[in-house]
């Protein structure tokens, strides 16, 4: 089948960048308000297609003319999914416990998740787990999370769920297998500290650290 212009419905008034950032600030504010008591600051929310990670924290990565500094949180938009939204929901929580425990606690060294952070992951309604299934330890530098079922984070998705505060728009671009596959295709991979944004590039898969910081720097595509 030809498609010519006339298929073509273009909507003048959307603005896409405008419609993500509102979705992505209301889903922050609502798990905010549920699980944190509302004592998060408020931070840079960014989507970043990328291999390893469902998604990363990093200190004052952005700032103002004014000199004033935003953490950032990034989120793999690839793992959205109209019907399932839980897991990407619970990666941005996942998130979010990072900026409380930044602000309010004692963060482990570098990307690893400590005892206190396992702690308020199942405060919230998460397990945390290693290998990504029910059994697996709770304590690392790549952690993932579980839904606890009937939990207060399950809770919170819900509402969340029912209110249609969740994604207008999805990236369809292509699939999680490409995505994770797509830094392969060249001869280097290119690495960031989560603390001050610093870039490297090096052979796929090595360890690299940022010696300022003494972060273990994550490979992005």
């Amino acid at each position: 089948m030809r498609i010519t212009n006339k298929d073509i419905r273009v909507d003048l008034y959307a603005k896409p960048s405008l419609a993500m950032s509102e979705d992505l600030q209301a889903i922050y504010e609502h798990f905010n308000k549920r699980l944190f008591e509302f004592r998060l600051p408020n931070c840079m929310i960014t989507l970043k297609p990328y291999k390893g990670s469902g998604g990363y924290f990093s200190i004052g990565s952005y700032d103002r003319r004014d000199g004033k500094k935003s953490d950032e949180i990034t989120i793999n938009p690839l793992l959205y999914c109209a019907d399932n939204p839980k897991d990407f929901l619970a990666i941005f929580v996942h998130q979010m416990v990072h900026i409380d425990q930044h602000h309010f606690g004692n963060p482990g060294r570098g990307v690893y998740h400590n005892r206190e952070f396992a702690e308020k992951m199942l405060e919230i309604g998460l397990q945390p787990s290693k290998t990504g299934e029910e059994g697996g330890r709770e304590t690392g530098d790549t952690i993932h999370q579980i839904v606890i079922a009937g939990g207060v984070f399950e809770k919170a998705a819900d509402e969340l769920d029912i209110r249609s505060q969740l994604l207008t728009w999805r990236n369809i671009s292509f699939d999680l297998g490409k995505a994770k596959n797509s830094s392969k295709s060249g001869k280097h991979a290119n690495y960031v500290c989560p603390s001050c944004g610093l870039l490297a590039q090096s052979r796929h898969g090595v360890r690299i650290a940022c010696v300022d910081d003494g972060e273990l720097m994550l490979a992005r595509v």
